[in-house]
């Protein structure tokens, strides 16, 4: 990502596209470089407080974090500091491109080779969902991949999506059972 160094009157500190290059303890030491010319050197300092988090908002833990993520860092000025300081009140890692989430929508593809189907959502779009070792369900009877088809009716697919690879690694799938025939 593009880096983005905000310092505010008041002493709020808001960075993006901050390359991790370690962590120690509580403190987060990472760079923010301009065109490979202009590098400024940071050191975040975190505590309990401090909300650590993937790209999408889900809670992680800092030992998550890994040399070379990118992140984004807001927080105060550290007045203490000998290079820039910031005592972070948030960092949230942009490089973690998971999330766990819930999708619906109708099948519209099977490869039951694989494991994986198309799932058509609201939006237009297609995702993949790979549903290898998913519990599958069809009302209260157990299903198998290969007994999806094209056009069933998904009701919930949950589990977690990989944004860069669009692909949701699922833990449950309820499929429509329709009752009335």
């Amino acid at each position: 990502p593009m880096p983005e160094f905000y310092v505010y009157k008041d002493g709020r500190v808001s960075i993006t596209g901050a390359k991790l290059t370690q962590v120690f303890g509580t403190i987060v030491y990472a760079s923010v470089t301009w065109g490979g010319d202009f590098n400024i050197r940071l050191i975040a300092r975190t505590d309990p407080s401090t909300k650590f988090t993937r790209r999408y908002g889900e809670p992680i833990n800092p030992s998550d974090l890994k040399f070379g993520d990118y992140l984004g860092i807001e927080g105060t000025l550290d007045i203490n500091a000998n290079n820039f300081g910031v005592i972070a009140t948030a960092v949230k890692n942009l490089s973690d491109q998971i999330q766990q989430a819930d999708f619906s929508g109708t099948v519209t593809a099977v490869d039951v080779s694989t494991g994986i189907f198309n799932l058509g959502i609201k939006d237009g779009s297609n995702i993949q969902i790979s549903a290898g070792s998913a519990e599958i369900t069809k009302g209260s009877r157990p299903l198998s991949t290969y007994q999806l088809q094209v056009g069933d009716k998904i009701i919930s697919a949950a589990g977690t999506y990989n944004h860069e690879n669009k692909i949701l690694q699922a833990r449950k799938i309820k499929v429509y059972a329709d009752l009335s025939a």
